[in-house]
């Protein structure tokens, strides 16, 4: 899914949690997105009894954990970048509508025959079109001229720019000129997989805008889509009703003083985080907030 346009700022992204904050919960448009350490999520639910990305035993933190949380729906657990001891868990819904991805519509936002041998993608990049064949069927499609590949003569290792012109700077004694990447028609050629090449040829930026443009309202109408959807609750409000009606349904025993550790869930309105809730538009405080906080000793059951 295509969640760029509701990434947090860097600083709060990598702040640390701290007490008063153990554990970060937002409601996005695509989903429900935690950060916290492994006994937090794993006190909701997420992941018990298995090892997280980069433990040993556990996946790699390429891959990711995949699990399931405990009203059964999908989460991906992976390390925060930032703070050790940290992970996030990504929670989608099933059924809900995918975002739009790329720059295209219909069928341009798959690759599509161009020539014998190649196609091309107009949905990848805002700026270009992206042509992937070998490198006879690039020549022969009038994309690339002959010779001019990374790594031949004269040319650069992995990147080869071409000009709109059809000139190409001789490496190395000529710099490539950024203003005529720019104009419509320059292509940048590079290695795409053992046998194949990609060329980017870039577009007019009235071409680009219109494709934004394009971008802009398919994202509207999905948010739209989604928000009129019923939200599943958050994860914090369930497990705080289930607990509650696990302690409801529970014989009374007599009151007596014991040691233990245990998890309460905690009203929290002043701590509550930042968040986008849905249906709406703008950050804001979210509705009263779940705190989980790890208690331990003398207590009253």
């Amino acid at each position: 899914m295509s969640r760029s346009d509701e990434t947090p700022p860097v600083a709060a992204r990598c702040a640390p949690l701290t007490p008063d904050r153990p554990l970060e919960y937002q409601q996005l448009t695509w989903g429900d997105l935690m950060r916290g350490t492994k006994a937090q999520l794993q006190a909701l639910g997420i992941g018990r009894g298995l090892m997280f990305p980069g433990e040993p035993g556990g996946p790699s933190l390429r891959a990711g954990l995949a699990t399931t949380d405990p009203r059964g729906f999908k989460v991906k657990v992976s390390k925060h970048y930032c703070n050790p001891g940290e992970w996030w868990a990504e929670l989608e819904f099933p059924g809900w509508p995918e975002a739009p991805t790329g720059y295209g519509e219909g069928a341009e936002i798959r690759a599509m025959p161009f020539a014998p041998g190649v196609t091309v993608n107009k949905a990848l990049s805002l700026w270009s079109d992206c042509y992937v064949g070998t490198a006879d069927a690039l020549v022969a499609a009038g994309l690339v001229p002959a010779g001019c590949f990374p790594g031949m003569t004269g040319m650069r290792k992995t990147r080869v720019t071409i000009y709109a012109d059809g000139t190409t700077p001789v490496f190395p004694l000529h710099a490539v000129d950024s203003r005529q990447t720019q104009k419509p028609g320059a292509r940048l050629v590079e290695k795409a997989g053992p046998n194949g090449y990609r060329v980017l040829v870039r577009i007019s930026d009235e071409e680009g805008e219109a494709r934004l443009a394009r971008h802009h309202a398919a994202r509207r109408a999905w948010e739209a889509s989604v928000k009129a959807l019923p939200r599943p609750v958050a994860l914090t409000q369930y497990m705080g009703l289930r607990l509650a009606l696990q302690a409801a349904s529970r014989p009374a025993q007599p009151k007596r003083a014991l040691a233990s550790s245990r998890l309460s869930l905690v009203h929290d309105a002043a701590h509550a985080p930042l968040h986008l809730v849905a249906g709406h538009s703008a950050p804001e405080r979210a509705r009263p907030a779940l705190r989980i906080v790890q208690t331990a000793g003398l207590h009253n059951s």
